[in-house]
This record gives C-alpha cells, sequence and structure tokens, in this order.
C-alpha cells in the first residue's frame, strides 16, 4: 500500500509538471525539431504543437486524476466519488475543447441537409410541399426526425446556429454513454471499468461527428433511439420500442436495420406473438422506403466485390484505431469486434446483457449494409478509413470491452493495462486527430470574417463554390442563418 501512495504521488507530481512544460510553445518547437531529427521525418510544425497542446491538457488532467486516487487511498477520498469527480473532469476536458472549437458554419452535409433543406422550406406555401420536403431523402437516408428537430430549433430560436447545434450533440454523446453505461457505477467492482470506457470515448478520433451538426444528429441520433427500442423490448413494452425503432429508420439510413435485430431477437427468443406488431410496422417502413426510391441519391454505383466488401467491413468497425491512416491496426481490431461477438452469441450474451449485445449487433449490420455503397469509393475497402466513422467503431469496441467484462471479468486481472491503455489511446487521438479541428476551426474562422464583408471564399463543402455562395446569401437574407 505504501508503494502504491508513493507511486501515484510520484506518478501524478510528474504528470502535472510535464503538463505545464509541454504547454510552453518553445518546449513544443524543440520536441517536434528534436523527432524531426531524430527519426528524419518531415512534420507539420503547427499541426503537431496543437497536438502537443492537447496533449498537455491531458496531462493536466491525468495528473489531477492520479492526485485524487492517491487521497482514495490515503482513505482521504471515496472511491465512488473518485470515479464520479474522474468521470466529470474527463467530460469537462472534453466539453472545454468542443466548446472553443465549435463554430456556426455548416460543413458539408450541414449545408444540404439543414440550410437548403429550411430554405426550401420557407419558400413552400402548402402544406403538402412541405410534406414532402420533410419525407424527401438525403443521399441514402430519409432523415425526417433531424429535419424536424431543426426545423423546431429554427421555430423556437428564429435562426439556426450550427456551434450550437454542435454543443447539442455533445450532449447527446454524453447522454449515450450514461445510457449505456452507468448502471456500472452502482456496482463496486464495475466503476473502475466504466472510467475505462468513458476514456475511449470522450476523445477527438471522430472529429467530424463532434464538429458537423448532421453527423451528430443522425448517429448519435440512430444510436440513441436503437437503444432505447433495445431497452423496451427486453422490457416486453412492445408498443415504444415500435416508436423507437420507427424513429431511428427515419434518423439515418442505418436505422432500418433495428427491425432485422428486434425480430431477430424475438425469434431467437421465441416471442412469436409479438412479431404480429414488427412485421406489419417493418413491412410499412419497407414500403415506404420502395416508394421513395427514386429520389434517393447514391454517392456511388453498388459495390459487389467480395473482397472489397469484407475489407470495407472490418476497417469500418476498426477505423478507431487508424493511427497513420493506415488500415492494418483497423482491420486487426476489426476482426477482434466480429470474432468477440461471434463468441458472445455462442455464448448467449443476448440473453444476460440484451441491450448492449443487441447494440454491437447493429453496429456490425450497420457496416455490412454500407459495405456495398462505400467500399468501392475508394480501392480495398479504405473508405472505411473515414474519422466520421469512428464513433461505430469506438462504440463497437466499448460495448466488446463490456459485454467481455460482464461475461468473464478478465478487466480484474489486466486492470493496469486497461487504464495505461485507455489514458494512452486518448492522448494519441489528441496528438494525431484533435489538430484537424483546430485547423478546420481556423479556415473557418477566417472564411467568417470575409462572410461578414460579402467575400464568400468558402469551403468543408459538398456543393460547387458558387451553389454554397447562393445558398449562404439567401439564407441570411431570410434570417434563417446568421453567421456570427
Amino acid at each position: 500500500m505504501i508503494r502504491k501512495i508513493i507511486f501515484s504521488f510520484g506518478l501524478g507530481l510528474m504528470m502535472i509538471v510535464f503538463g505545464f512544460l509541454l504547454h510552453n510553445i518553445d518546449m513544443q518547437s524543440f520536441l517536434i525539431q528534436f523527432i524531426k531529427n531524430k527519426l528524419d521525418v518531415s512534420l507539420d510544425e503547427h499541426f503537431r504543437s496543437i497536438g502537443f497542446s492537447y496533449l498537455s491538457t491531458f496531462l493536466l488532467f491525468s495528473g489531477v486524476v492520479t492526485f485524487l486516487y492517491f487521497l482514495v487511498l490515503k482513505n482521504k477520498f471515496t472511491e465512488f466519488h473518485f470515479y464520479v469527480a474522474s468521470f466529470c473532469l474527463l467530460v469537462f476536458h472534453y466539453c472545454c475543447y468542443l466548446f472553443v472549437n465549435a463554430r456556426n458554419y455548416p460543413v458539408y452535409d450541414d449545408q444540404g441537409a439543414i440550410l437548403e433543406f429550411l430554405l426550401n422550406y420557407s419558400n413552400t406555401s402548402t402544406v403538402n410541399e412541405k410534406i414532402c420536403l420533410i419525407i424527401a431523402p438525403y443521399n441514402e437516408s430519409i432523415i425526417i426526425f433531424p429535419k424536424l428537430f431543426v426545423l423546431g430549433w429554427l421555430k423556437i430560436a428564429g435562426s439556426i446556429n450550427f456551434r450550437t447545434l454542435i454543443l447539442f450533440n455533445g450532449l447527446l454523446l454524453l447522454f449515450l454513454q450514461l445510457f449505456l453505461f452507468a448502471k456500472m457505477m452502482t456496482k463496486e467492482t464495475s466503476r473502475f471499468l466504466f472510467f475505462v470506457l468513458s476514456l475511449f470515448i470522450f476523445q477527438f478520433q471522430f472529429y467530424d461527428d463532434a464538429f458537423w451538426a448532421t453527423s451528430g444528429l443522425c448517429y448519435y441520433g440512430s444510436f440513441i433511439f436503437t437503444a432505447l427500442a433495445f431497452y423496451f423490448l427486453h422490457r416486453g413494452k412492445n408498443f415504444p420500442a415500435l416508436t423507437f425503432a420507427i424513429v431511428s429508420a427515419f434518423t439515418f439510413g442505418n436505422g432500418w436495420g433495428s427491425f432485422f435485430i428486434c425480430i431477430a431477437f424475438l425469434l431467437l427468443e421465441k416471442r412469436f406473438r409479438e412479431l404480429m406488431m414488427w412485421i406489419p410496422a417493418f413491412i410499412l417502413v419497407s414500403i415506404i422506403f420502395f416508394m421513395l426510391r427514386l429520389d434517393f441519391h447514391p454517392l456511388s454505383t453498388a459495390n459487389w466485390n467480395l473482397l472489397d466488401n469484407i475489407l470495407f467491413i472490418l476497417i469500418f468497425i476498426g477505423s478507431a484505431f487508424q493511427f497513420f491512416y493506415s488500415p492494418v491496426i483497423p482491420i486487426i481490431a476489426g476482426t477482434f469486434i466480429i470474432s468477440a461477438f461471434i463468441f458472445l452469441a455462442i455464448k448467449k450474451q443476448y440473453k444476460t446483457y440484451p441491450v448492449h449485445f443487441l447494440l454491437l449487433a447493429f453496429i456490425i449490420f450497420s457496416a455490412i449494409a454500407a459495405s456495398p455503397l462505400r467500399s468501392g469509393m475508394e480501392p480495398n475497402g479504405l473508405y472505411g478509413l473515414h474519422v466520421r466513422y469512428g464513433i461505430f467503431s469506438i462504440l463497437a469496441f466499448t460495448l466488446t470491452v463490456y459485454l467481455l467484462s460482464a461475461y468473464n471479468g478478465f478487466e480484474k486481472k489486466y486492470k493496469n493495462y486497461l487504464i495505461a491503455s485507455a489514458f494512452i489511446y486518448n492522448a494519441l487521438t489528441g496528438i494525431f486527430f484533435y489538430p484537424e479541428a483546430e485547423i478546420r476551426r481556423e479556415k473557418i474562422q477566417s472564411m467568417m470574417v470575409g462572410i461578414k464583408e460579402n467575400k464568400f471564399d468558402v469551403g468543408y463543402s459538398t456543393f460547387r463554390e458558387d451553389d454554397v455562395e447562393i445558398l449562404l446569401k439567401e439564407s441570411i437574407r431570410k434570417g434563417i442563418y446568421k453567421p456570427h
């Protein structure tokens, strides 16, 4: 015990000292030059400096957490309060970076799915036209509920503020984490794992989802509604379960997969009578999708090459571990997650922890469903490396770890390795991925200065530059969007 006390105090002190030192720009420049000279590599100094700045605050956070653990060892702090405080500090650290970098500017699909939709909606006069706009597909998805959400936001606030939407998405991520794992805090033996899983979730490998309003609303929304459908289905409450499954289906394209998972679960559990509700509802949803099929706009033609599809699925599911943008580690991680899922299915973990198991199945199903439409966009399934898929991957990983732990309690034996891996992973995502978010924020700030001066030299768009300029000007003129 004395060795633990001395070690935790020394480690905490060292982290805080290094955190303060690394926050110094001269120290960052020295380290970057040292790495360049030793490894003989070319490094973007500005990019790496931002990464080291993130690392400095993360070291400070880690040092404070280690000191709190030191107080636990000294019996000055209870273990429960230690994990609550540590989790709150982690979320605060994440939210600070979210708050600093969120900007009121529509990037990529925000322009079409939100701004263009709201502009077209304001230009229509009949109820029929408005309904048609709401149910109209966007790419390969019918996103009725995200559209209704931003419509309600516009009615309440008077204009759409993308910065506020980004911060709201941060709350959705927090809600998802607490919904899935907060119960672990009620058990002394699982509090440690709750904090470890949180370290894997609250980071910026999937910075696109964090700072891309549409991605956050659709991805986080589909996860939350699908998880709620599984939760109520497990409790035998079919009406709310079916309601959330329908909402998920019309929140993002993968949401309709919740029907397949729920029907399969009912069959496995031999709850055949309940299928009388689910199958007609699924047929009805399928009919709606079929009727609107000509309005879908796939980003590519379907690719049925088996190897490309398999590689895409593995890379997609393991993409949260794509350091250096290499597919090797993601393929290994994806293989591990799918192998673990098969093992857990054989052990019938869907009976013991149905919500988590079914959500993991839903993520794997999402990867399989996306593979024909995305695997051909880059050779060898490399499109799965896109960072916006990172939330699918890291959520699949945390669910896998949770289910394996629940099955055999492996975390007790590998406790030190798990906590070290979680801290190192979070730190590495800050070094390798977070700088992209800050560089984007700097460019967006510059673009917004130009917009205020009526100079529309804009970027981060899926539209042609002239079309974006027209969209922004008209949205500003109508008061739908106010750049500030």
